[in-house]
């Protein structure tokens, strides 16, 4: 049985972050990468990932705003975070 490749759109503020997310995922097709939280959503609309990998601390709309319902809601991101909430 063949396994399902999830291609995740990588959102970070920081270069090390984002370059430390693209080598974790490496192995995967990566679709995107954004630098602020208002465009992560907007390629996730366009580029439908499978997962968005995001910092909880972005400029413009932190990573936590996508998860609620409403104009944001699209695929569920997974929260990363250099610091503690």
């Amino acid at each position: 049985m063949a396994l399902a490749v999830v291609a995740p759109l990588l959102a970070a503020r920081y270069p090390l972050l984002a370059w430390v997310a693209a080598w974790l995922a490496r192995d995967l097709p990566v679709v995107g990468q954004a630098a602020d939280g208002a465009d992560a959503v907007s390629q996730a609309r366009q580029l439908e990932p499978g997962v968005v990998l995001m910092d909880v601390r972005m400029p413009v709309m932190d990573g936590l705003q996508p998860q609620e319902p409403g104009p944001c809601a699209g695929p569920r991101p997974l929260i990363t975070s250099p610091r503690r909430l």
